[in-house]
């Protein structure tokens, strides 16, 4: 229950332009379940952390160089736990392939470089 409402609370966060508490809270989730339901917390969290990438690389309050710091950031958190998804539990990457929010972050070419920098590093 606690990693659901740490979900919850990140994904208000998120709406509320609230981005650094919303990836600290993102970043707690897969430490807030059982560990059998690791994998699935860090693709929860993953989600929350593309959603905070489409947001803020489109937020125009922030400063053209925050935005691309925070893009950065959560793009490779990202990418870091959805290794870890796919690491502790491989029938998982059907679902990332699928999903809408980690879809957004495959056109990026920074998103495909750290993904496959994880790869090569053997990750």
């Amino acid at each position: 229950l606690l990693g659901a409402n740490q979900l919850d609370l990140a994904d208000v966060n998120l709406k509320l332009g609230a981005y650094d508490q919303a990836a600290r809270i993102a970043l707690e989730i897969p430490k807030t379940v059982p560990s059998s339901n690791r994998a699935e917390g860090c693709l929860d969290a993953a989600r929350i952390l593309a959603r905070l990438v489409t947001r803020v690389s489109t937020d125009e309050k922030l400063a053209q160089a925050e935005r691309d710091r925070l893009t950065k950031d959560y793009l490779g958190r990202t990418a870091i736990l959805l290794r870890e998804v796919i690491d502790t539990d491989p029938k998982l990457a059907e679902q990332i392939k699928t999903d809408a929010d980690i879809k957004l972050l495959k056109s990026r070419p920074e998103f495909q470089t750290i993904m496959d920098t994880l790869v090569n590093a053997g990750l």
